[in-house]
């Protein structure tokens, strides 16, 4: 037999064995006696052994040799108890996972968003507040166009992004799409920069003035439309001289802090990174960023994801109430 199909010829079905017979395989290679496995699993050697010959037969292998002295795997059998047993271990976890008991307490939610701080902030928030209570939660950071089909499959069950203002028309396409989007606020974007930068002692700029620095910006794959890039692309209108593209929001806040680079943002930031950089307004950007989030049309707000996106409300709310950004709610 090919092993190198082996595995997918298991997954496929290409064979009537039984998690059963999986079971006694490992536990005789295990214990290294058909009569000791017996024992353990309390039934006959009889039914272990006529187990065994069956996917020998199936499978036209020898998974064990036999001798007066005792019983190991021979080297077939070595590859086919390595499948054996990550299939137990899938079957394990499937059934630890999906138990009535399990399923009942445990709470479940998937957050996509740009690559923003503050969902992040909420959900910290969240997990405090339900204590001990079981829960799975997962928060993804994509891009604006990852990030609309990621929801649109039912990945996950909330979508967190800004839209400036030339991805406005987005919100059509959402709709027509099944996709319905909730403004938070909107916002003035402002110029992030390390507190020793040479703009940073002044609390307004012009975008000329950003010119002879590097602009840093998220990376887009080159199949993602300009219209969906979630940075407001003020360096079109003044050529800086760089471009850094970066793909996290750690590698932006090094080159911010190490560096003469700057970045168009929302000012929303962690502690950390607002005691090393300061925030400069925009004198001559009248461009607006709506902040909002967006869920599948037919699919109801379940429990979990009310309560992030009410702890995501406060935590918008507190930072507008302290930022000093032009901000109004939506």
């Amino acid at each position: 037999m090919n092993y190198s199909h082996f595995y997918l010829y298991l997954s496929l079905g290409g064979t009537v064995m039984t998690f059963q017979q999986l079971l006694y395989v490992s536990e005789v290679a295990h214990l290294g006696s058909i009569n000791k496995a017996a024992q353990k699993l309390f039934i006959s050697q009889s039914s272990i052994s006529n187990s065994i010959k069956a996917l020998e037969a199936e499978f036209q292998i020898q998974i064990f040799s036999r001798s007066t002295v005792g019983i190991c795997l021979t080297p077939d059998g070595k590859e086919f108890l390595t499948h054996a047993r990550s299939l137990l271990d899938q079957k394990n976890h499937v059934e630890k996972l999906f138990k009535k008991s399990n399923i009942k307490h445990l709470s479940r939610l998937t957050i996509a968003s740009q690559h923003l701080a503050f969902p992040t902030k909420a959900m910290i928030d969240m997990i405090k507040a339900l204590g001990n209570t079981r829960c799975e939660f997962c928060i993804k950071e994509l891009l604006s166009n990852d990030l609309l089909e990621d929801v649109m499959q039912d990945k996950s069950d909330l979508g967190i992004m800004f839209l400036s203002d030339v991805m406005q028309h987005l919100i059509n396409s959402m709709a027509s799409r099944g996709l319905e989007f909730h403004e938070l606020c909107r916002i003035r974007p402002q110029v992030c920069v390390r507190l020793g930068h040479p703009l940073a002692k002044f609390e307004r700029v012009k975008n000329s003035d950003l010119t002879p620095y590097p602009y840093l910006a998220m990376y887009q794959d080159y199949s993602t439309p300009f219209d969906h890039i979630e940075e407001i692309r003020l360096f079109s209108r003044h050529n800086p001289s760089q471009l850094i593209y970066v793909t996290d929001r750690a590698s932006i806040y090094d080159f911010i802090l190490n560096s003469d680079a700057y970045q168009i943002c929302s000012g929303m930031r962690t502690e950390r990174e607002a005691a090393c950089t300061k925030l400069l307004d925009i004198s001559d950007c009248e461009e607006e960023l709506r902040l909002g989030w967006f869920k599948l049309s037919h699919k109801s707000l379940s429990s979990e994801a009310q309560q992030f996106l009410d702890n995501l409300t406060k935590v918008v709310l507190q930072w507008a109430a302290t930022s000093g950004n032009r901000t109004r709610q939506g």
